[in-house]
C-alpha cells in the first residue's frame, strides 16, 4: 500500500480533499454522516478516490447516536456515546431528529494492512486527541507514523476522562525524540513543560530521520497567509502536501 495521510475529524473534508489532489491515498474518518455526504459528492465532481470511513477513534468500545443532518465543527463523541459541544452549547439528541448508531474504532484496526505508512496525520477532534492517539499505539510502536499535525486542546480534555497530566504523559512518551513544535511558532512543543498551558495549539510532530514536508522558510510563508480567508487557509494546506513531498507519500511531483 506505501504511505497514505490520515485525517481524523474530517468534517467536510477540505484537508482530505487537498491531500488527493495530490496523489495521496486518504483515509478520511468522520463520525457525522452529512460531513461525509459533502466530503463524497465534492470528491466525486472533482474525481478523486477518498477512503471514507462513518466511524469515531478510539480503544474503547462503545458507540454515538449522531444527528445525520447536520456537519458541525463543534461537536464532541465522548466516552461511553454522550454527545457533547466544544463550547458547552446544548446538543442534546432529541428524539425527533433523524440520527444514526456511530463506532468507535481504533486506528490500528483501520489500517490493517502491515506495509501502510502514514506519511501525514491530520487530528482536529475538538479535545479527544489523547483518545484518538491512543487508538494508534501499535502503529506508533511499528514506527508507522511519520507526521502528525493536531489541535491539542487542554480545556476540553477533561470531557473524554482525561486529566492534563495523563494527556501530557502520553503525548511527552509518543513523541520522545521527535522534533514537534507550535505551528506558526518557532519554540519547539515540550509536552512535559506545557502542562500549564490551558488553550487551544496546532501542533506539528515529525519523526526522527523523517524531513518535514516544509522548510523552516516555507513553513513561515504558508503560516503567514492564515488568518486572512478561506481561500488562503487553503492555499497554506496545499503547501503541505505540494512543497517537499516529491513523490514521498503523495503521488503527484
Amino acid at each position: 500500500m506505501g504511505k497514505v495521510f490520515v485525517d481524523s475529524g474530517a468534517n467536510d473534508g477540505m484537508w482530505s480533499l487537498m491531500a488527493a489532489s495530490y496523489g495521496c491515498a486518504v483515509y478520511a474518518i468522520e463520525p457525522q454522516l452529512l460531513c461525509l455526504r459533502w466530503l463524497a459528492a465534492s470528491a466525486h465532481r472533482n474525481q478523486l478516490a477518498i477512503n471514507a470511513y462513518n466511524n469515531l477513534l478510539s480503544t474503547d468500545n462503545f458507540s454515538s447516536e449522531v444527528r445525520t443532518d447536520e456537519c458541525a465543527g463543534t461537536s464532541q463523541f465522548l466516552l461511553g456515546g454522550a454527545v457533547g459541544d466544544a463550547f458547552n452549547r446544548d446538543r442534546a439528541i432529541e428524539d425527533t431528529w433523524k440520527k444514526k448508531r456511530v463506532a468507535a474504532i481504533s486506528l490500528d484496526e483501520l489500517i490493517s494492512d502491515p506495509k501502510a505508512v502514514i506519511g501525514l496525520w491530520h487530528i482536529d477532534t475538538e479535545g479527544a486527541e489523547p483518545v484518538v492517539l491512543r487508538s494508534a499505539m501499535k502503529l506508533f510502536a511499528e514506527g508507522r507514523i511519520e507526521r502528525i499535525i493536531m489541535e491539542w486542546e487542554p480545556t476540553r480534555w477533561h470531557k473524554f476522562g482525561v486529566t492534563s497530566a495523563q494527556a501530557t504523559a502520553l503525548a511527552h512518551d509518543i513523541f520522545k525524540g521527535w522534533n514537534c513544535s507550535r505551528l506558526c511558532s518557532p519554540v519547539p512543543m515540550d509536552f512535559r513543560r506545557h502542562t500549564v498551558v490551558m488553550w487551544q495549539q496546532d501542533v506539528y510532530c515529525v519523526k526522527p530521520g523523517v524531513q518535514s514536508l516544509l522548510s523552516d522558510r516555507e513553513m513561515k510563508d504558508a503560516c503567514s497567509k492564515l488568518g486572512f480567508g478561506d481561500a488562503s487557509a487553503s492555499k497554506s494546506v496545499s503547501e503541505f502536501f505540494s512543497a517537499d513531498c516529491k513523490g514521498d507519500f503523495c503521488g503527484r511531483k
